[in-house]
């Protein structure tokens, strides 16, 4: 009956419309596809219905999965807004790490703002490194924003334990090479 995740997830709202999962996950099949615009439309229908813990998608995956699609689009302020949303519900590393990628764009953008938007950017890859500091990305990305501020011995602690981690390499590369550049 069901040949992928589409017909699974439509066949689930048949069954439950009343419910955000299948909803929501049919969305979330639509991102796997790269259709962001078909996904955000599934989002939408799923936002106020009934979230239950047993099938899929909690509100804080589907605020997540709502951010991403905003990011991919370049819709920054937007896709702000639902990593906030997702964080508010549940804290999430991807959505801290993602968060603090749009700080730094932003920082690129608006070198007027460039120290605030570190700063922010600084905080919320703190708060992915809290939450995964096995993830060789995120220590990377907590030290840059370290050196960004011009905190040295901070820049330095976490790109030696970036080298520590296993993962990768490019994550790495990128740690050894600005330890050699701060000395």
């Amino acid at each position: 009956i069901w040949h992928d995740e589409f017909s699974f997830w439509s066949q689930a709202i048949k069954v439950n419309p009343d419910y955000m999962a299948p909803w929501a996950n049919l969305g979330t099949a639509f991102v796997h596809k790269n259709n962001c615009p078909k996904a955000l439309a599934y989002f939408e229908k799923a936002l106020p219905l009934k979230e239950t813990n047993d099938n899929g998608i909690s509100k804080a995956g589907l605020y997540l999965n709502k951010a991403l699609c905003h990011h991919l689009a370049g819709q920054r302020e937007k896709a702000k807004t639902w990593y906030l949303k997702s964080n508010e519900v549940s804290m999430s590393p991807k959505a801290s790490f993602n968060l603090g990628m749009l700080y730094l764009d932003e920082a690129k953008i608006n070198s007027n703002n460039a120290n605030q938007l570190h700063q922010k950017a600084n905080a919320v890859f703190k708060d992915a490194y809290k939450l995964d500091s096995t993830n060789v990305k995120y220590g990377y990305h907590l030290a840059k924003t370290y050196d960004l501020l011009g905190e040295a011995i901070e820049a330095k602690q976490y790109y030696n334990i970036t080298l520590s981690l296993s993962g990768n390499d490019e994550w790495i590369k990128l740690a050894k090479e600005a330890l050699e550049n701060m000395e």
